[in-house]
């Protein structure tokens, strides 16, 4: 075997080589990468089924009386869900419930506790199991004795039954309710909780456990004749319920039957569902009331139940003890939350920074945007202006009969001033760009006053054609047409 491993790795190292060459060694790497993450995802996926199919088959071997006596696989399957409780809360919350069941049942009732305490803070939405998980720790808390704290379990596991639908779990959880009640000898509060199951409930087994409660009551108030009573109605209805003929045996110890006490006793030692707590109390009847019986004989009865041969009493209720006060310190117990305040805090104060500098930032853009508003209409109102004073100095030197003289027509220097105090520096603007000769500029002069072509001709003086030809040469050469170098002149004008 160990020759063909040392085989098999020589032949996968050189399919990896080849492989590495064939491709290049950093697609291979990621390619090789690929396989192991797929690998390790099959194989977690495969636990995960395997976890979910052993949840799902603990049920029904509860349901037949079955322990599952090999606790490793459920308890591969609680781990198993714990990492993926977030995904899989339906399937953690069972889990819990059933290695907290299989805890319970190998005298763990503390890891027991942790379990259901873990299925309770767990974001299952199934009542059916968080009501039986309920019920498991109100169980846990009374046999320590502690009946107000097993009376709030019983009573979030009823609602929760009642939230699913579950009427007769329902009644039942109201009956342990009443049980926890009777325990403290709360005889008005019992008989009111258990009205409410009488008259509504069909099941026989469940009016069964109710007239054990009343029997558990009378018994607690010193009324044993009526405890006797309750007993015996149950016995009908459930001849193999271990408490009842216990009930029974305490009631009569304390009429000072004896007899009678002692072969109920007797029974409850014999039945085979009796649990160790009723065995330890039966135990204590028959040894002190069967005076031919010595401590030897005590112990040789014991012996004879296999199930309480090595049980011990008092580790066991500290055992009890110990979960119960896991499970008060997890309700008592308020989480730290200074950290979540802290975070709120610090998320809140930064909400209010970004708000306003966001509302700083608008007012300062609303501010701009009126100041670009007011610009641009006190730019249309100064262009508007400029048009107009243009428009009627032209209209002015066009009506003039001494247009050459106004103009300094022959002094291109007292031009140019003339039609920068007038036109807004247009000549200096025309004179900037370098491309026009002095006859050019007074030729615009001349198309931004509006005068005609012949005019034109008379004053500069030309041609009538060449004065044409003139005016689309420099109009080429500002970028424009003939046609439209007024307009562009007194656009340039007017922008000053």
């Amino acid at each position: 075997m160990g020759t063909f491993f040392v085989y098999f790795l020589l032949r996968m190292s050189k399919i990896i080589t080849t492989f590495a060459a064939m491709l290049g060694k950093r697609c291979a790497i990621w390619i090789m990468l690929i396989v192991c993450c797929a690998g390790m995802w099959s194989c977690s996926s495969h636990r995960l089924e395997e976890a979910q199919a052993t949840v799902a088959t603990a049920d029904s071997l509860w349901h037949n009386g079955q322990c599952l006596s090999d606790s490793t696989q459920l308890a591969q399957a609680y781990h198993t869900l714990h990492r993926r409780r977030a995904v899989y809360p339906d399937e953690y919350a069972h889990a819990c419930y059933h290695y907290g069941k299989l805890l319970r049942a190998k005298d763990d009732p503390v890891a027991a506790m942790q379990c259901f305490i873990n299925a309770s803070h767990s974001r299952t939405h199934d009542y059916h199991i968080l009501g039986r998980i309920y019920s498991n720790m109100g169980s846990i808390c009374h046999l320590s004795g502690e009946y107000a704290l097993s009376y709030d379990m019983y009573d979030k596991s009823a609602k929760l039954f009642l939230k699913n639908s579950d009427t007769i779990l329902y009644y039942y959880g109201l009956n342990n309710m009443a049980y926890e009640l009777a325990e403290q000898g709360k005889k008005e509060e019992t008989l009111g909780l258990l009205s409410e199951i009488n008259p509504q409930c069909p099941d026989k087994y469940v009016l069964a456990k109710v007239q054990e409660t009343k029997a558990e009551m009378y018994l607690k108030c010193n009324q044993n004749d009526s405890a006797i009573y309750w007993a015996h109605l149950s016995l009908a209805i459930d001849d193999t319920n271990p408490t009842c003929v216990l009930i029974k045996a305490q009631a009569f110890s304390q009429l000072e039957m004896n007899d009678s006490a002692l072969f109920y006793a007797n029974i409850v030692l014999n039945n085979p569902y009796a649990s160790k707590q009723n065995i330890f109390n039966a135990l204590y009847y028959t040894s002190h009331l069967d005076s031919t019986l010595c401590s030897k004989d005590v112990c040789a009865l014991t012996s004879q139940r296999e199930d309480i041969r090595y049980y011990e009493y008092e580790p066991q209720m500290k055992k009890l003890k110990d979960a119960v006060r896991l499970l008060q310190k997890t309700l008592t117990h308020k989480p730290n939350l200074g950290w979540l305040y802290t975070l709120l805090g610090t998320l809140l104060a930064g909400a209010v920074l970004i708000s306003w500098y966001i509302s700083r930032k608008h007012k300062k853009h609303e501010l701009l945007s009126q100041q670009i508003d007011d610009l641009e209409t006190g730019y249309a109102d100064l262009r508007k202006n400029r048009t107009t004073q243009i428009e009627h100095i032209c209209a002015t030197l066009r009506s003039s009969d001494s247009l050459s003289e106004d103009l300094n027509w022959k002094n291109f220097n007292q031009l140019c001033i003339f039609v920068n105090e007038h036109f807004y520096l247009l000549a200096s603007k025309l004179q900037q760009k370098k491309i026009l000769n002095e006859t050019e500029i007074r030729l615009c002069v001349l198309v931004l006053i509006g005068l005609t072509r012949s005019d034109i001709a008379h004053i500069l003086p030309y041609a009538l054609n060449s004065v044409g030809k003139l005016k689309d040469h420099t109009a080429k050469k500002l970028g424009t047409t003939g046609k439209n170098l007024h307009d562009f002149l007194l656009q340039m004008a007017v922008e000053g």
